[in-house]
């Protein structure tokens, strides 16, 4: 599914900044997208991928061995852990690696593909982008 980190951290910076509210794609089903949403982000919009078909329109597929396992993977999940986040049960296929997007009707303005398993988006380029479009 998400890394609850960064759907609290994308909560965070969507209430804060007025942003429109974003459009997530997850790998699992439906049934498990609207559990997670309703305890993680309510109000968020999800739309189950497990094809991987919104995935690969952005150019995200299968992390390389490096990209799943590496050094920049584990100083991820040390992060993670120390802010209280847990190891969560993998959804969907676990290899694929995640990106983020500002999109407005079918132009990508910016985007970030994730460089491994445990890269976070770059919250502040996701905010310049989404304000500069106006949002």
């Amino acid at each position: 599914m998400f890394c609850r980190q960064t759907v609290a951290q994308l909560r965070e910076l969507h209430e804060s900044a007025g942003l429109p509210r974003p459009l997530l794609f997850f790998l699992g089903d439906p049934e498990a997208g609207r559990e997670f949403f309703a305890r993680a982000w309510p109000a968020a919009r999800g739309v189950s991928d497990p094809d991987l078909r919104f995935y690969a329109a952005f150019g995200l597929g299968r992390g390389r061995v490096g990209q799943l396992f590496g050094p920049g993977v584990w100083r991820a999940g040390l992060r993670a852990a120390l802010q209280g986040h847990g190891v969560g049960k993998p959804v969907g296929d676990p290899r694929v690696l995640s990106g983020a997007a500002v999109v407005r009707g079918d132009e990508v303005f910016w985007e970030q593909p994730s460089e491994h398993a445990g890269d976070l988006p770059d919250f502040a380029g996701l905010l310049r982008a989404a304000r500069d479009l106006g949002a």
